[in-house]
């Protein structure tokens, strides 16, 4: 009876913390995606406002704050 018991324990415990962690990774993947996302939308708007050319400065609009960063230049 105990062995049975520890048995369906272990497998309620397993189950449960492969849940938690598969729900970690979606998430940290979906708020990755929704943001780098965001970032390449900017970065086309900006290419297309400057006819076919990233500016020397530019202002990013993504994230709480605006700041000012020099672009790479290819």
């Amino acid at each position: 009876m105990f062995k049975k018991l520890s048995l369906k324990f272990s497998v309620t415990a397993i189950a449960a913390l492969f849940i938690i962690e598969l729900l970690t990774v979606v998430l940290i993947n979906g708020l990755n995606l929704y943001f780098t996302t965001a970032q390449v939308d900017e970065t086309i708007e900006l290419i297309i406002e400057n006819n076919g050319s990233l500016p020397e400065k530019r202002i990013c609009r993504t994230m709480d704050s605006m700041r000012t960063v020099k672009s790479l230049e290819l």
